[in-house]
């Protein structure tokens, strides 16, 4: 039987994590990192990014990153090394995130930048096949990312299938509501998601609207920080391209991506967040046919409640696509009926 004739034609969701991105680029020399790797992957990588004369407008964030993954060398994991940040030291990394996933060679137009490849660079991939394979030109699908990258969306734009993000009208002023294409869920943010710098809250002027046309409301963090949840603005798909020339724009600060320790909050606009948390959740639920890549199972709702929540909510048949067969026998446990798929991306490929 067929992957097309064993799932139905409508209510497809594609469920993606780090895995699957990883899995992606499995035969190719520079690889995305790994949850687990990450620290050790931007230490080694770093230095390298601050040699990068096309990096050029970034070597302050470049340098305050590195002093930062740098400040206890002793730690070896991402998530105990951001749990132990001030807001500020926070923000500063998830800047250097933005910069190292980044697809670095397409500032093009600086003649001196190098062909340097992290893993992000816009290539072939697995995502090209795993699109095919899906029929996605021709079927009904929705995707819910995990990732911070932009790798699936190049792959689709490889492809010349349409996308955008449905829980953001407006895309630097460009109306969404108008767009057809695969509807793209990112419940933990992307490095192509910006906040607006707003000043006006500090001089007491009227709260802003955001590009929903909804209030703008405000909150403070359990330090008491100011924590704006709009408006948010998006730098695609020509952003998929170009997404560091937006980032140095003088009308975007930050990236809009949930902080990589337990809880996956973020310091920004975290109510527009949990809006898309609330989205995906519920596409999930009514999907028919789930085909989760790459996404560990989680349980524990203090880690990722996103994540666990979204296990508890798919109803539909699961093709499960795991690189190690220990999260394929947690997936077992919760879905008697799932097929599994333990030795990555590539085999599923095959198998289909």
């Amino acid at each position: 039987m067929s992957f097309n004739d064993s799932f139905d034609s409508t209510g497809n969701v594609i469920f993606i994590g780090a895995g699957a991105s990883y899995g992606a680029r499995i035969s190719q020399k520079m690889l995305p990192p790994l949850g687990h790797g990450l620290l050790s992957w931007l230490r080694e990588f770093v230095p390298v990014l601050q040699k990068e004369t096309c990096l050029i407008d970034f070597r302050s964030e470049l340098e305050e990153g590195r002093k930062i993954i740098n400040r206890n060398l002793q730690d070896e994991n991402f998530e105990v090394l951001m749990s132990g940040l001030t807001r500020e030291d926070r923000l500063k990394l998830n800047r250097l995130l933005l910069i190292a996933f980044s697809d670095i060679g397409s500032r093009t137009y600086i003649r001196s930048c190098s062909n340097l490849d992290l893993g992000f660079r816009n290539q072939a991939d697995g995502y090209d096949k795993l699109i095919t394979k899906l029929n996605f030109k021709n079927e009904k699908w929705s995707v819910v990312s995990l990732n911070y990258d932009l790798l699936f969306e190049q792959a689709l734009i490889r492809n010349d299938i349409g996308f955008f993000y449905p829980h953001f009208r407006f895309r630097f002023k460009e109306d969404q509501t108008q767009l057809s294409g695969i509807k793209i869920y990112k419940p933990h943010g992307s490095i192509n998601f910006f906040a607006h710098s707003d000043h006006k809250i500090y001089h007491h002027e009227p709260l802003p609207t955001d590009d929903r046309g909804l209030p703008t409301t405000y909150f403070h963090d359990q330090a008491g920080n100011m924590n704006p949840t709009l408006p948010i603005v998006m730098a695609c798909p020509n952003g998929v391209e170009n997404i560091l020339s937006i980032a140095n724009s003088a009308s975007i600060s930050d990236p809009v991506i949930a902080n990589y320790s337990k809880g996956k909050t973020s310091d920004l606009n975290q109510e527009t967040l949990e809006m898309v948390r609330r989205e995906s959740l519920q596409i999930l639920t009514a999907a028919k046919n789930v085909v989760m890549v790459g996404v560990r199972p989680i349980r524990d709702e203090g880690d990722d409640y996103f994540v666990a929540k979204a296990l508890e909510s798919i109803r539909g048949k699961l093709k499960y696509v795991a690189g190690n067969i220990d999260d394929c026998r947690v997936i077992e446990q919760m879905y008697c009926n799932a097929e599994l798929f333990s030795k990555g991306l590539n085999d599923f490929l095959e198998r289909i």
